[in-house]
């Protein structure tokens, strides 16, 4: 509740406290439960007057002092139960509590508020800084799931997911892929409402609109104009849509001009060169782990529809021969497919298996010494030391595993990579 009277307070309503005063509330609410003692029998003994002073007196010198100069409370002092300073004490208490019920009492509830930021959304110049500090509010809204249930369901997806096709300042379009992914991450009906379409003259969804936004952004990173943080935001926002989700990996197959796959290459390529000369965290060290965070949890996915759905279904007996159940696996076709160097389309795409040879080729050799002609680990290589480039390095190297075990011509992408850098990653696996 505490937590939700800031919130009124950093919005702008005519809530009449300041943000110290609700912070200083939680506790002094934890302590308006007045204790009861109980004997060795288990009897309980209600507390004493003095007791119950002494306990608000607590409560209430959790307040900044500028509160407690306005409810006349001179902390310092001593309060006799009785006394007229007792009875200050008490009346102040009271008038304190009085007011945070009324507060309380005049809270919104999230989908009134939400509706709110909704109608603020629309009616409000994208370039008004209450349009951002409303959105870092929805999205704080969003990560619970009933409301992001209740956000689409008051209307208020379109409203949001329109604003990255305005002419909306970067920081605007950042705060939206931010609510999109916080949205849908946690639910696969919530995922399928990024292909939804935005009203009922156009077929445009929040999925093309991202996706197009994101190669837009990636084309002017690889131009060298920056909207770093904008790819990052678009790519956490398209990943929480496609994680899992057969429904919307489908969709961006579907694409003609490919443009998620090629934007992502884009955006690799650009921030790769950057990423393997600079063992400190930079935007594109961040880039990196994001695409092949993505990557690696693609064909993962794959490797689940091929070995353990296969082995779900025949064990199910639904009258299926394993080969039959196989072929139709085979036949479904996820976004992970697009990685490998021999896709079941045809032809020879071995761009992203040489760039995670790339990166493991790189970051791998620093963390070997020789010692007695035996290769050993040096703890504290950049692999190591980079949280960053650890989890970039864990997730190539998965991917590029999985790219080997994913493909039927196996034997023709083995690239070299020798018995130093096997041993690495098995070193890397037990940190």
């Amino acid at each position: 509740i505490c937590s939700l009277i800031i919130l009124v307070v950093s919005y702008g309503q005519k809530d009449s406290f300041n943000g110290d005063m609700a912070l200083a509330s939680r506790n002094m609410d934890r302590m308006s439960n007045i204790l009861i003692e109980s004997d060795t029998d288990g009897h309980h003994t209600p507390p004493t007057e003095q007791q119950r002073i002494d306990t608000i007196k607590h409560a209430l010198s959790q307040l900044p002092t500028s509160e407690l100069d306005r409810l006349g409370v001179n902390i310092h002092q001593d309060f006799i139960a009785g006394s007229d300073a007792a009875k200050d004490l008490q009346r102040a208490w009271e008038i304190r509590q009085e007011e945070l019920r009324a507060a309380v009492a005049g809270l919104m509830k999230p989908a009134e508020y939400m509706k709110d930021i909704t109608n603020l959304l629309t009616n409000t110049s994208l370039h008004d800084p209450a349009v951002l500090k409303a959105l870092v509010i929805l999205e704080s809204l969003l990560a619970d799931i009933d409301n992001a249930r209740d956000f689409h369901t008051i209307q208020g997806w379109p409203v949001l997911v329109s604003l990255l096709q305005a002419d909306a300042p970067d920081s605007v379009k950042c705060a939206v892929a931010l609510c999109v992914g916080t949205a849908v991450k946690n639910d696969y009906s919530y995922q399928l409402w990024t292909l939804e379409s935005l009203s009922n003259t156009t077929n445009v969804s929040a999925l093309e609109l991202m996706t197009n936004t994101l190669h837009t952004a990636a084309t002017s990173l690889k131009e060298g104009s920056g909207r770093r943080d904008l790819v990052k935001r678009l790519l956490y926002a398209i990943s929480s849509a496609v994680r899992g989700n057969m429904d919307v990996q489908e969709a961006i197959l579907a694409q003609t001009d490919e443009s998620f796959m090629e934007a992502l290459h884009i955006v690799a390529v650009s921030s790769l060169e950057e990423t393997l000369k600079n063992s400190s965290f930079t935007d594109d060290s961040a880039l990196q782990r994001k695409i092949w965070n993505l990557i690696s949890d693609l064909l993962d996915e794959m490797v689940y529809l091929r070995e353990g759905l296969l082995q779900e279904v025949s064990s199910a007996g639904n009258g299926a021969t394993v080969e039959q159940i196989q072929a139709a696996i085979m036949n479904i076709r996820p976004l992970g497919e697009k990685f490998l160097p021999f896709p079941s389309t045809g032809g020879v795409d071995r761009r992203w298996i040489d760039m995670a040879d790339n990166i493991i080729a790189t970051l791998v050799p620093p963390c070997l010494n020789v010692d007695s002609g035996k290769d050993s680990f040096n703890e504290s290589c950049s692999v190591l030391s980079s949280p960053t480039h650890r989890a970039l390095y864990s997730s190539a190297v998965n991917a590029r595993y999985l790219m080997h075990k994913l493909t039927t011509a196996a034997d023709d992408i083995q690239t070299g990579i020798d018995d130093s850098i096997e041993l690495l990653v098995s070193r890397l696996a037990q940190h």
